[in-house]
């Protein structure tokens, strides 16, 4: 099981300059998103909406994260809407959802690392 944590922290995050200046290997990325993991089992996700994503960090990483993006980030949001869930392989249960846009970060963030632990393990892909 994973904990995760979604935060929407802007308006918008220029995702081209998160990768142009984050040290590690994404593992999947397009215009609007980018994610990184590491062998930790540890998942950093970003979306251009706004949202960031962790599972498995504690909280100074989590805030670390946020102060690294957050010069990427425009019309930073005072208040930062959260929302929190456990996912196992194949559910998803919410445990304190604030705002839809972060439950689509969590949902998200769900399905890839599903899709990435099945690629793992099923097809040995990684």
């Amino acid at each position: 099981m994973y904990n995760v944590i979604a935060f929407q922290i802007a308006d918008h995050i220029d995702i081209k300059e998160v990768k142009k200046s984050y040290a590690g290997t994404a593992m999947h990325s397009d215009l609007s998103e980018v994610l990184y993991g590491d062998k930790d089992n540890k998942y950093f996700y970003v979306l251009a909406y706004g949202v960031v994503v962790f599972v498995g960090y504690d909280e100074a990483e989590i805030s670390k994260l946020i102060e690294f993006i957050s010069p990427y980030c425009k019309n930073i949001l005072k208040e930062k809407a959260c929302c929190n869930c456990i996912i196992s392989l194949f559910y998803l249960v919410p445990c304190l959802v604030e705002t839809s846009i972060c439950r689509v970060g969590c949902a998200v963030a769900a399905f890839l690392i599903q899709y990435l632990f099945l690629s793992k393990t099923c097809f040995g892909w990684f």
